[in-house]
């Protein structure tokens, strides 16, 4: 099967690739290709020439997730970002957000993350992408969409990832105010009124707002799941997002608080809701398991419903 997957990408047969990794998902032994991804400290901007020269050293999911999001290294791609770098923080300044802070919070906990990718990377391949367009602003949760491309591929190619991903298929997710996780949240609210109804009821009872399901997902689905743990179990989330749509987001979020429900249902205060899901200590994820109940869900929601979600990132 992992033959099978790596000449799927390689033909760039992505309705292949789909049914392939839907069922299997990527193998094992193609997810931590022993590829040396180049990374470089702000002085040695210049030798982006290097990286360009060996860009091919994306791992297959690197790979894959380019062939999806349609991003092939031009020839003066190493230049334009390097010109990017080089701004540094423009004004207005309010466009870059938090990004000092967050980019040191950014899977902190995964000792294989932080050896693959620095904090002075991820750092900078944002500040380039607010620096792209006059259209782009950091928001929270961005910088975890940033490792999750840096994690795969060389800076340059991340950096190309990320403003399709976000300039494309979620631009909702980073406008002021982030009127794309509001409407998550939203929709989240109405996929479980529909598809587990008492426990919604419950939550509804132990934490008494209108949205309930804003004190424990706002944090899964800003990050497109990225604030879940393990972060390989996540990157096997992010090949359906990015292989099928955005709103998978909403529906795997919806999938992982029905994981909890046994829980859930026991509990008797909004705090101990919380714990459950406290974005700090997160429950680890088993992600075949997840994408088993997230396609059991999907046929419950109804067409109107699942048009909102096909809708709502953009």
């Amino acid at each position: 099967m992992d033959q099978s997957i790596r000449e799927a990408i390689e033909d760039k047969d992505l309705e292949r690739v789909r049914t392939l990794i839907v069922k299997y998902g990527l193998p094992e032994s193609t997810t931590r290709d022993k590829v040396r991804l180049l990374f470089f400290s702000p002085s040695d901007v210049k030798n982006l020439k290097r990286l360009y020269a060996r860009q091919n050293r994306c791992s297959l999911r690197g790979r894959l997730w380019c062939l999806i999001l349609n991003v092939k290294l031009r020839k003066d791609d190493e230049e334009k970002y390097s010109s990017l770098v080089k701004k540094g923080r423009c004004r207005p300044e309010g466009r870059y957000g938090s990004i000092s802070v967050d980019v040191s919070r950014t899977f902190a906990s995964d000792r294989t993350f932080r050896k693959r990718v620095s904090e002075e990377v991820l750092e900078r391949c944002l500040i380039a992408f607010v620096n792209s367009s006059s259209q782009f602003r950091y928001t929270q949760g961005m910088a975890q969409w940033c490792g999750m491309f840096l994690y795969e591929m060389p800076e340059v190619m991340a950096f190309r990832c990320l403003r399709r991903f976000a300039g494309k298929l979620c631009p909702g997710y980073m406008q002021k105010g982030n009127p794309g996780t509001h409407k998550a949240l939203e929709l989240l609210r109405d996929c479980m009124s529909d598809v587990a109804p008492e426990l919604l009821n419950t939550l509804r009872k132990r934490i008494p707002i209108d949205n309930p399901l804003y004190t424990i997902a706002f944090s899964p689905l800003l990050s497109f799941c990225a604030s879940l743990t393990p972060m390989d179990e996540i990157r096997n989330l992010w090949d359906l997002i990015l292989l099928f749509g955005t709103h998978l987001n909403v529906v795997f979020v919806l999938g992982y608080i029905l994981t909890q429900s046994e829980d859930l249902m026991k509990v008797g205060s909004a705090n101990e809701i919380q714990r459950i899901f406290d974005p700090r200590h997160p429950r680890s994820v088993h992600s075949r398991s997840l994408i088993n109940v997230t396609f059991k869900i999907l046929p419950s929601i109804s067409p109107k419903l699942y048009s909102k979600l096909k809708e709502h990132a953009t």
